[in-house]
């Protein structure tokens, strides 16, 4: 599905991105003029009368005619001289999706992004977001930076600017922005990219800043108690001998009295024969308990297994929530960087009547849980199940890689160790505070 776009300067920034990276509106600019020289140039004129130096000449209108060292020129003639001369309002501005893979721009009906040219610029998707690209120019200007190219082939960073035949392509942090400002039409594949809003990187109503009410994250101060598994008796050894040897020892006793005596026979087979049923039932009723004990058992084991994944999953849920309350208040160098570069709204939140003013991260490394975990193993003899509760416990106690935090308020903070691992820390320290406190409070 291919979208056509022919949209002119309407609108002004923040609605659509400008031409260059200003974050003002143009709406007192009446030209742009553009230059292919050594390396591109882009003049906004807001006086027709103005004079404006090129590598081709200096470039002026007089009673609305453009001159170029003086000589008159028709606006195809400075085109073929390698200047393009068009009203603002026919500059074409949009900004659309990052392509998730592979791009093309050219003007062949496969092209991501269609554009009437003779270049052809093949987008290669790397895994750090970055573009691999490579250029079949014949005879169209390409630059890069604004210096011409003179490979077939680059790397395309974040804010980088490609110029291909009256097209401009910028990879913004989300975006690509387009521009065309040769009066030629822009065709999306929307497989590829879609037009979609412009999103600004700096706060509209920048460079004022104001502080937001900030968001005070707390661990939690939960406690979770685990409980013994079910007490189940333990099956002493020989005890089916205990329980037959009885029966057995009246047989054996009537027997030898019937022997000794000289009695009579029978009554000792009929008292051998009531011992041996009365063993023979104690046996099947030990079986019985034998079978019915183990099903105990194994009913234990399943139900307190299903415990310990309950309670498991409160503990992990306990444990993220102290880990992102503090990688929230103290995030990485990374993250302060990318606050930083976008102006975030957490710059300064810090005051000097929140608890953790001054308070700052060294590093990472094993802290204590905020929350409680309650085990006591009261059995002498413990089984698997008490043992794997105790590790449960052992394993919350403590949280690896958190925030190792300190704090220069009424403090003094020594650092010992090799240069190059303390001048680390003290570049982190500096760009903590001043990230997140104003330099009117510090």
């Amino acid at each position: 599905m291919s979208t056509q776009l022919n949209k002119t300067m309407t609108q002004q920034y923040p609605a659509v991105p400008n031409f260059d990276d200003q974050i003002v509106p143009r709406d007192a600019v009446q030209y742009d003029v553009f230059s292919y020289g050594p390396t591109f140039e882009h003049v906004e004129i807001t006086d027709p009368k103005q004079t404006i130096t090129l590598d081709q000449g200096k470039l002026t209108q007089i009673d609305g005619k453009w001159q170029l060292d003086g000589t008159d020129q028709t606006v195809k003639q400075l085109h073929d001289q390698g200047i393009i001369v068009i009203s603002h309002d026919q500059l074409q501005l949009l900004t659309t999706t990052l392509p998730v893979n592979d791009c093309l721009i050219g003007d062949v009906p496969s092209a991501g992004i269609r554009y009437q040219t003779e270049a052809t610029v093949y987008l290669v998707r790397r895994t750090d977001g970055d573009f691999d690209f490579y250029v079949t120019q014949k005879k169209a200007p390409v630059y890069l930076n604004d210096r011409r190219l003179t490979s077939e082939q680059g790397q395309l960073h974040r804010y980088d600017r490609l110029v291909v035949d009256g097209l401009l392509l910028v990879v913004e942090k989300q975006q690509f922005k387009l521009a065309s400002f040769d009066q030629r039409d822009i065709s999306l594949n929307a497989g590829v990219v879609r037009e979609e809003a412009f999103q600004p990187i700096y706060p509209v109503d920048f460079p004022k800043f104001h502080r937001s009410p900030r968001i005070m994250l707390t661990p939690p101060t939960d406690k979770i108690s685990l409980n013994q598994p079910e007490s189940v008796g333990e099956e002493t050894k020989n005890s089916l001998v205990r329980a037959i040897l009885p029966p057995l020892t009246m047989v054996a006793a009537s027997l030898a009295t019937s022997v000794l005596s000289g009695g009579n026979p029978l009554m000792s087979v009929g008292m051998g024969g009531a011992s041996l049923v009365t063993g023979g039932l104690t046996a099947s009723a030990y079986f019985t308990n034998k079978k019915e004990s183990r099903k105990k058992h194994q009913n234990r084991t399943a139900d307190y297994e299903a415990y310990l994944i309950n309670q498991t999953a409160k503990l992990a849920k306990l444990a993220e929530q102290q880990r992102h309350a503090a990688t929230y208040h103290y995030p990485t160098t990374d993250s302060i960087a990318e606050m930083i570069a976008t102006y975030n709204s957490r710059l300064y939140e810090k005051t000097t009547n929140n608890a953790d003013f001054l308070n700052f991260s060294l590093g990472t490394g094993y802290v204590p849980a905020s929350y409680k975990v309650d085990f006591s193993a009261n059995d002498s003899k413990q089984d698997d199940l008490v043992k794997r509760a105790q590790s449960l416990a052992a394993d919350y106690q403590t949280l690896a890689h958190m925030p190792i935090t300190t704090t220069l308020n009424g403090t003094t903070l020594g650092l010992v160790g090799r240069p190059t691992i303390t001048n680390e820390a003290i570049q982190a320290l500096y760009l903590q505070l001043a990230a997140f406190h104003s330099y009117r409070d510090v």
